[in-house]
């Protein structure tokens, strides 16, 4: 995301020094975005997909998911859609143990 300049925002670190760009550092990586089917999440999504990560999107709604699932692999990304519900831990669990590295990517 940029400011009015165009310019990446800075972020500070868990040291409190300021990173320039630190989003550019998820390549070769795997994002698991819950509620990664619309608005922020599915904003996260894309971002950390043009970013270089492959991307595993958890949401109850399939068909949105799937889209932007859809979208990301439109664009040249890695991306995949698992239907999860968050306020189940059986789920979430499932969620995180599913390698899509290795299923899907």
């Amino acid at each position: 995301m940029c400011d009015e300049s165009g310019e990446v925002p800075r972020l500070r670190s868990p040291q409190g020094k300021i990173r320039r760009g630190a989003m550019n550092s998820t390549g070769g990586r795997v994002a698991l975005v819950t509620g990664g089917a619309s608005g922020i999440g599915s904003a996260i999504a894309l971002l950390f997909a043009r970013n270089g990560a492959s991307v595993a999107i958890a949401d109850l709604d399939r068909s949105s998911g799937m889209a932007v699932a859809g979208l990301i692999e439109k664009q040249g990304g890695r991306a995949v859609f698992m239907a999860c519900d968050v306020t189940q831990a059986q789920d979430c669990e499932q969620a995180v143990r599913h390698n899509p590295r290795r299923a899907a990517f």
